[in-house]
């Protein structure tokens, strides 16, 4: 419902109040997928409403993770979000470079990027090197800008990058970082695997299970907030893994694609949906 300007949002919440209710006329069947426990930016009173409004609609979730949750006693099946290799440009995948860290996506300030900055320019090691690369708001690419100026070794890259460039970026780093504050599903951290990197990550209950499938050699995690021992200590253990990256088995969208036609199945054949008073995730 929201949008780069005001009449974008205006059109896409009416819109949604439009399918809520024609899914209430014609007792239609909902399913809906649940990506974050929270919204990262808290959304109006109208926004909250539609919400709320949806999830009694709602007639089955359907969760990426096995410890999202789901609103009180409401159906739910899990269907892992499924792997890029098939869609993502391999043909622009660049050589390793020993050494390299990468912070790449969209930088919000929950993502922590300044205190990555602040704890990469601790590391007296000349042969690491940090880049940078996302679309950031103006205020916060210029602290960062400022920070990594400070340090030769941190370059930054701020706007929105193709494809072609994020496979380079990615496919060149010995390691991505994203240092969180807080993480749930993340979907460049399942761009990262797809293209053969690891990722260190803030560890959550998500991640944990995420480590559990891949292997904790792909999947690095940090307690609290990221300090310079979790950096060396990624950056040591990344050194040598094989360039084949991790098994991704059952992220394959034609299994991702087979399990949520068997999920709207499960749908249309479940009674419509009643009105629920428990408040759920969004």
């Amino acid at each position: 419902m929201r949008g780069r300007s005001k009449p974008i949002a205006a059109v896409r919440t009416a819109l949604f109040a439009l399918f809520i209710a024609r899914s209430s006329l014609s007792r239609g069947k909902v399913v809906r997928t649940l990506h974050n426990l929270e919204p990262h930016a808290p959304g109006g009173r109208i926004e909250t409403a539609l919400l709320s409004a949806l999830e009694r609609r709602t007639d089955l979730f359907v969760t990426l993770t096995g410890v999202t949750p789901v609103p009180g006693s409401a159906r739910s099946v899990l269907i892992p979000h499924g792997h890029y290799r098939d869609v993502l440009p391999l043909e622009h995948s660049a050589p390793m470079q020993p050494g390299r860290l990468l912070y790449f996506g969209r930088i919000e300030p929950y993502k922590n990027v300044e205190r990555l900055v602040e704890v990469f320019r601790e590391l007296d090691d000349p042969e690491l090197v940090l880049g940078v690369v996302g679309k950031a708001p103006a205020a916060l690419a210029e602290r960062i800008a400022r920070a990594a100026s400070l340090d030769a070794r941190v370059t930054t890259r701020f706007g929105f990058v193709p494809d072609e460039e994020m496979v380079a970026e990615m496919t060149s780093s010995q390691l991505v970082i994203l240092p969180y504050t807080e993480m749930h599903n993340s979907g460049i951290l399942l761009v990262a695997l797809s293209l053969g990197r690891p990722v260190l990550v803030p560890r959550t209950p998500a991640n944990v299970l995420l480590a559990d499938e891949v292997g904790q050699e792909w999947v690095r995690m940090f307690d609290g907030g990221i300090d310079r021992d979790d950096l060396l200590a990624a950056v040591r253990a990344t050194a040598d893994l094989p360039a084949s990256g991790p098994v991704l088995a059952g992220r394959d969208w034609s299994a991702v694609g087979a399990s949520y036609a068997r999920a709207y199945h499960l749908a249309v054949d479940a009674p419509v949906a009643r009105a629920r008073r428990t408040r759920g995730t969004s």
